[in-house]
Formats: C-alpha cells, sequence, structure tokens
C-alpha cells in the first residue's frame, strides 16, 4: 500500500482502533502513523525499554514468535531483550517504537514533499525540534510525479531522521535528559544493546514500507524474518549466557540494588556502519549500514538537517562543541562525532579503557 493510501485510512483507522488493541482489519492494521492533512498528526506511541542486565523485570525471550506487530496498541506484541549469536543483545521494546518512527516520518516527508515544502520541522518523544531543509532540482516541476521518485525519497530520509533521532535520546541521556523529571535515564544510554536495536527497527521499517501491503502484518514479518538471520538463542540459555556478564558487563540486581550498566556502546554509525556489541564473539563482528543523507544525490535533491536542543542539558553539549549556552542549532552530519569523542572520553573515565569493548 503506497503512502497516499495510507494517508487517506489513518484517521478513520485510528478512530476505530479504541482500547482494545490491534485488530486485522485492513484499514486499522494498515497505518504506520502519519500525518494527515497537516493537521491530525497520529505519533507512534511511547514503549519503555528494558536493560539487557537479567535482573528481576526483565523480560528475556527466546526464538519463539515475537507476535504481531501494532502500531496503535501493544497487547499482541511479545517484548523484552532477545540474545543472538550475530548482534548480541537486542531490545525488541527499542526496535519496534524506532520502526514506528521511520514509519511515521516517511509520511510526514511524503506530503511534505508532495506539497514541495522546503523547510519544516517535527518532534518526537523530547522536547528537541529537528529543522529540515530540502533543495529540489531546478527542473522539478517539470517531472513527473513517477520519476519524481517522492515515495523512496520520503522512505530514505524517515529512516535517516528516525535514526538521527534516536542518537540524539542517547546523546540528551547521557547528559542528565530523563523524560519522567524522576527518574535519571543515565543507566540506559549507550547501553551496549541500544544502538543496534534501534537500527534494526529503522531497517525493518523501510524494507515494510518499501514492499507494500498492511504496514503492521509486513513489520511482524520482516522483524521476525530478520531475527532469525541474527541467530537468536533460547530463552534460559541466553539468561544463562547474560548473568555470566555479571560484574565485567553489569553489576547489581534488582530490587535489591540499582543496576549499573559497565558496558557501553557508543558506535552510532559516524562511519557510514554500526558495530554491535556482541559478548560471546569469537571473531569479527558484523557491521552493519546506517541511515545517511547521500542516497539523496540520485534524485538530485539534498537535504540538510538540524537539531534544536530544547532540554536543559544543551549547555553542557554546546560546551563540547566550543559554544556559549545559546550555541544555536545542532547539524549531525558535523558536531555528532565531536559530541561522541567526548562521550566515550567520559565513558572511558567512568567504566575503564574497555567500556566499549565486547571482553
Amino acid at each position: 500500500m503506497k503512502l497516499e493510501n495510507i494517508l487517506r485510512s489513518a484517521v478513520l483507522g485510528f478512530a476505530l482502533l479504541g482500547a482494545v488493541g490491534c485488530y486485522s482489519g485492513d484499514v486499522i492494521c494498515s497505518t504506520p502513523g502519519v500525518s494527515v492533512g497537516r493537521i491530525k498528526k497520529i505519533k507512534p506511541r511511547i514503549r519503555m525499554g528494558n536493560t539487557p542486565a537479567p535482573t528481576i523485570g526483565i523480560t528475556y525471550l527466546g526464538n519463539e514468535n515475537l507476535g504481531r506487530h501494532c502500531y496503535a496498541s501493544g497487547v499482541s506484541e511479545k517484548n523484552g531483550i532477545l540474545l543472538t549469536m550475530k548482534a548480541g543483545h537486542i531490545d525488541i521494546f527499542h526496535t519496534r517504537e524506532s520502526a514506528d518512527y521511520a514509519a511515521y516520518l516517511a509520511a510526514d516527508v511524503f506530503e511534505r514533499i508532495k506539497k514541495k515544502e522546503k523547510k519544516f520541522s517535527f518532534k518526537l518523544s523530547d522536547p528537541s525540534v529537528y529543522h529540515v531543509s530540502l533543495n529540489y532540482p531546478d527542473n522539478w516541476e517539470n517531472i513527473s510525479e513517477k520519476e519524481k521518485k517522492i515515495f523512496d525519497i520520503s522512505v530514505g530520509l524517515g529512516e535517516y531522521l528516525a535514526f538521527t533521532a534516536e542518537s540524539w535520546h542517547e546523546i540528551i541521556t547521557w547528559h542528565g535528559y530523563n523524560s519522567t523529571v524522576i527518574l535519571t535515564e543515565f543507566p540506559s544510554a549507550f547501553s551496549w544493546e541500544d544502538n543496534f536495536s534501534n537500527l534494526l527497527g529503522i531497517k525493518v521499517a523501510g524494507e515494510a514500507l518499501r514492499s507494500g501491503g498492511k504496514y503492521d502484518e509486513k513489520v511482524t514479518e520482516i522483524l521476525g524474518r530478520e531475527v532469525g538471520k541474527l541467530i537468536p538463542i533460547a530463552e534460559k540459555e541466553a539468561v544463562r549466557i547474560s548473568r555470566k556478564l555479571k560484574g565485567s558487563w553489569y553489576t547489581g540486581e534488582m530490587p535489591f540494588g540499582d543496576v549499573v550498566i559497565k558496558k557501553r556502546n557508543f558506535d552510532i554509525g559516524l562511519s557510514g556502519k554500526l558495530t554491535p556489541l556482541v559478548p560471546f564473539a569469537s571473531g569479527k563482528v558484523e557491521s552493519f549500514p546506517v541511515p545517511s543523507l547521500n542516497f539523496l544525490s540520485q534524485y538530485g535533491v539534498s537535504a540538510e538537517v538540524e537539531i534544536e536542543p530544547r532540554v536543559s542539558e544543551k549547555g553542557e553539549i554546546f560546551k563540547i562543541l566550543g559554544r556559549n549556552r545559546k550555541g544555536g542549532k545542532i547539524n549531525p552530519d558535523n558536531d555528532f562525532k565531536k559530541i561522541m569523542e567526548k562521550i566515550r572520553h567520559d565513558g572511558v573515565e567512568l567504566y575503564g579503557e574497555k567500556v566499549d569493548c565486547a571482553e
């Protein structure tokens, strides 16, 4: 199903959905979360992630069916931590959330490009505002709808924007941001499974949108297939392996004390690829490509993305970049490298030189 058809069905689908869960009707489960007429936006629901430490309250999954993905309500989903041979731990909550962010943003971008908007902004779960500037080729008006490849551009941008937003969320939580005000999110910032979990979801969403059909059904199918490729480990064995990481990868045990994540993965794909942290890897771990803006050149389009960090932690981040507290906007392609270098430096001071090494 193309995005324009998804857009038409969104309001009706979510009006019918109610609180019962994910229905199987064509209209309801074909909606990936979209903006309709730029009047009402239906954003992805917030999902709570897990710590990968196998302690009380943390659900570990085996290689069983992960349930039916549903953008609007999660009663049909199975979520928790999955341990795989090729990518280590995966937080399926993070994976599903990132997938829905990518789909939502792709649908939003689609409408913007159809109207040839050159500038637009959006927000996701934190207060930061993302500003996108688009440059079109001079002959854009003379190119047919089919040749413009608006759908392809939109999906690619949705993937890039979602991964950028998820990376930015890790950056601000590392510096102290927390969405609940009361509980700090620092313990989970760049925890060793987060970045790859996000990337997997974005890959799944991109393939689901490009393949057409009902979004939820496609995500369910593709997520199951992609997880299978990573070779999931049965639940009991996954827990046994993960418990052996106590002391070197994490410390503490709920509810008797705080769980401290000692291993962090600071790789957000600045080299073009992201390498997951795999605890039992005996050889070289496979790296996975991350979304970028480079694909736009084949369509004669270019884009610039900036983040307006409306969070109190921005002062510390601007300081890293050599700016004052009113340091303007963050350009991910230019600024993330320096920010991540400082974050890794601080991570080494906190947890040692091997903080991001799988040993």
